[in-house]
């Protein structure tokens, strides 16, 4: 019989061993971890500073952990800059010959059910597939656009540089990183809260050659009132001649400038390949020739609400009104009518009965809460209803965003 419990400490190496042969990668007799094309991603050392023990499910049959999942507490930015807690779940893994016995399910219920019983509304995640989380109310909160072009056949078009970038030693990133990425958390919504532990994994493999790829280069940006923005990149030289990038951070437009300028002045790597670009990136507009520019979009994060009527009143609201939302979670068995009341920006959230405006499933209101999308998108789709096209209207007036949500963190 299969059992559901957390992992113990001593048991945190099992249970990176079937989360790693899961996905295909090889744990080593020293705890370093290998992908499947041959470069070492991290160690078990550094993934154990970042996750906490007892924030994990795993299902345990016959004394062997044969399903792995945890989740870390943080705290996400919403619209208009306010920070609600959030769990982050990773490690998500079930053994290959466990499948299909209704494991993933159990795991995810209970540690749903467990972050309900917590004061974060909200969970997120980075999906394996695309065709995995939606019955369990995740719903896409956040995409993302890789690009690549050569850089010889692209320009930036009348910038005026007004800051200065430099490259940095790898000791002085995590300062300039972690205050970069807060500045940004009050612009943008879609970024976590990152723990020590989790800015160390990240430059930990930052620092790692990845396959035939370097370990990253940083260069910081900075402009005349000292805002900054941040680079780190690979290059891969031989036939391809090419450069990685991997983040591309800035808190103001002289420094995304400065950046970009970086990138296109790069001798010898021909080949540009951009990761993790926000689906707003002015980029497009800054360069003369942008049909040289490939994009493809991406899903990013995922969203779970677990806890509606807190999760619509932590977030802020970019204009006032009043919505009637009925709302589905059989997962669950949560489902309800909500009266969303916007005054001054701040929404009051309380159960009512009633005709409702708009009608949803909660992953297509998790896909919604950060206003990556529309709910016209959601609505012209047929993934909801509502009893007036105006109301439609009136719930994208409310809902509306500056930026788009953008979570360069896979975590």
């Amino acid at each position: 019989m299969v059992i559901y419990r957390p992992h113990t400490d001593l048991e945190f190496p099992e249970f990176v061993l079937a989360d790693s042969r899961a996905f295909g990668d090889y744990v080593d007799a020293d705890g370093s971890i290998w992908r499947a094309d041959g470069h070492c991603s991290t160690t078990m050392d550094y993934l154990k500073k970042s996750r906490p023990a007892d924030n994990s499910v795993v299902a345990i049959d016959d004394g062997t952990i044969v399903g792995t999942s945890a989740w870390i507490n943080s705290s996400i930015s919403s619209p208009n800059g306010s920070l609600i807690e959030c769990g982050l779940v990773c490690f998500v893994s079930v053994d290959v010959n466990h499948r299909r016995q209704g494991i993933l399910t159990e795991m995810m219920k209970r540690l749903l059910l467990k972050l309900d019983k917590q004061p974060a509304p909200l969970v997120a995640l980075w999906a394996s597939e695309y065709n995995i989380y939606g019955r369990f109310g995740f719903g896409v909160a956040t995409e993302e656009e890789q690009i690549s072009f050569n850089r010889l056949l692209v320009n930036l078009s009348d910038c005026n540089y007004v800051a200065k970038a430099n490259f940095l030693d790898s000791a002085e990133v995590m300062d300039v990183a972690q205050s970069l990425w807060a500045n940004n958390q009050c612009l943008r919504p879609g970024l976590p809260s990152l723990s020590e532990g989790m800015w160390g994994l990240y430059l930990h493999k930052s620092n790692l050659k990845k396959n035939k790829w370097s370990p990253s280069f940083y260069i910081k940006a900075e402009d005349e009132i000292g805002k900054t923005g941040l680079l780190a990149y690979r290059t891969c030289e031989g036939e391809t001649n090419s450069l990685m990038i991997e983040l591309l951070m800035s808190s103001s437009p002289s420094t995304e400038q400065a950046l970009w300028k970086a990138v296109l002045s790069t001798d010898l790597y021909e080949n540009i390949t951009v990761n993790h670009v926000t689906v707003d990136s002015p980029f497009w507009w800054m360069v003369d020739n942008p049909r040289e520019i490939t994009r493809q979009k991406n899903d990013a994060l995922w969203l779970r609400i677990i806890n509606v009527e807190s999760s619509l009143s932590s977030r802020l609201y970019k204009h006032d009104g009043e919505l009637i939302i009925l709302v589905e979670d059989k997962f669950l068995s949560k489902s309800g009518i909500y009266k969303l009341s916007v005054s001054n920006g701040t929404g009051n959230v309380s159960k009512v009965k009633g005709r409702p405006d708009i009608s949803m499933d909660i992953s297509h209101l998790s896909s919604l809460f950060l206003g990556g999308f529309s709910f016209y998108e959601l609505w012209i789709s047929k993934k909801i209803t509502a009893t007036d096209p105006g109301k439609i209207k009136l719930a994208d007036y409310i809902f509306g965003v500056t930026l788009k949500p953008w979570c360069p963190y896979e975590f």
